[in-house]
């Protein structure tokens, strides 16, 4: 019974993992900044799940703890090595959507 549950554990934290990631890259898919966990804007697509788990992590002044907080600490070292797979990718998008709002001198 308790390799079951220790299997349960170990695939729930795998579902849970790179979801500051995936957060982040559907919110962002049409060039809008993202909304941070406790506010403010993430802006690049580049390592922005692991930016939005690390945003997690901060408290507002007064607010007495941040028990959601633990579940993208949990999330973060996962959302690193998901955000360097996808690296080619948001490094692309970041690159083509900086000469997309370029305009040429005329």
């Amino acid at each position: 019974m308790l390799m079951v549950l220790r299997y349960i554990l170990v695939v729930c934290i795998y579902c849970l993992g790179g979801c500051g990631t995936l957060i982040t890259q559907y919110e962002m898919k049409d060039g809008e900044p993202a909304d941070g966990p406790i506010g403010g804007k993430i802006d690049s697509k580049i390592y922005s799940g692991t930016v939005f788990d690390a945003k997690a992590q901060l408290t507002p002044p007064g607010s007495g703890g941040n028990i959601g907080g633990l579940i993208f600490l949990i999330d973060l070292p996962l959302s690193i090595v998901i955000d360097t797979l996808i690296l080619p990718y948001t490094a692309y998008y970041e690159l083509t959507k900086e000469s997309e709002t370029i305009e040429p001198q005329q």
